[in-house]
């Protein structure tokens, strides 16, 4: 992952969903980020490209880099890449 050309972070702005409690917000986030994931995966197979969702990474440090406001979460991040090659 380190040596991967491109990481999409996924930034859900709360402030823009005016329906329901705030658990039920980043429930809606979260399922729409898995929803983008899933179509980036699925472009990623037809084109021969790697990708895997992280979710275990520094969410705050992420959040001060992209200088994001309180109402603006990271969600997960995706890292696209090209495939190793197996050894042997």
């Amino acid at each position: 992952m380190d040596e991967a050309p491109l990481d999409l972070v996924y930034v859900a702005d709360h402030s823009r969903i005016d329906i329901g409690d705030p658990q039920q917000r980043m429930l809606y986030s979260a399922v729409a980020c898995g929803a983008i994931a899933q179509n980036v995966y699925l472009y990623c197979a037809s084109a021969g490209l790697a990708t895997v969702v992280r979710g275990w990474f520094d969410h705050k440090g992420v959040a001060r880099t992209l200088e994001l406001s309180a109402h603006e979460h990271v969600m997960v991040a995706q890292t696209v890449g090209y495939p190793r090659a197996l050894p042997g």
